[in-house]
């Protein structure tokens, strides 16, 4: 008898067999496996993006492509920022211009203003009055505070209506 045909020959190569099918379902089964654990996983990632794309627009607004989202709200900060920055109080800011601009001028006298523009903390103003007294009482009131400086009136006219003058004006608000 030859190796080949005696019985443990023939149990060897049977057993061969078995454990080549064994591994190849083996292999089958876990790339199955990794297959589904893949897919779960991306459509787990998909519905996070979802879920924090539908919340970045609920706070910033819609607009926004997918990707660009920590770009956006460092811009949207930003704008918010500037707009915050108006309301301080410190030197050089709008409303503290605006603030003292407003209480300065006199009681009684009235001015309609047409324009104003606040540049830091320079004031230009085109305002309407009744008569020219009035444009001279405002700016010496404007002049005479402690708060203010280079107090000007550049130009003074008579307007359209009667008893309308409109002038110009600008003023500096000293540092605190």
């Amino acid at each position: 008898m030859t190796e080949a045909t005696s019985p443990d020959a023939a149990t060897t190569k049977r057993d061969r067999r078995v454990a080549i099918a064994a591994v190849l379902v083996i292999a089958v089964l876990a790339l199955v496996d990794f297959s589904v654990h893949f897919m779960l996983q991306d459509h787990r990632v998909t519905q996070l993006k979802t879920t924090l794309q539908s919340q970045y627009e609920q706070f910033f607004g819609a607009g926004a492509a997918p990707g660009e989202e920590l770009d956006q709200a460092q811009y949207r900060i930003g704008v918010l920022d500037k707009s915050l920055s108006l309301i301080d109080t410190t030197d050089n800011k709008v409303l503290r211009t605006l603030s003292i601009f407003v209480r300065q001028l006199p009681p009684g006298t009235t001015v309609k203003v047409r324009e104003l523009t606040v540049d830091g903390a320079v004031l230009l103003m085109e305002g309407e009055t009744t008569s020219f007294d009035a444009v001279e009482r405002v700016k010496q009131t404007l002049a005479a505070s402690a708060q203010l400086t280079d107090v000007a009136v550049t130009e003074t006219r008579v307007g359209a209506a009667p008893n309308q003058v409109v002038f110009r004006m600008t003023a500096t608000v000293k540092p605190s």
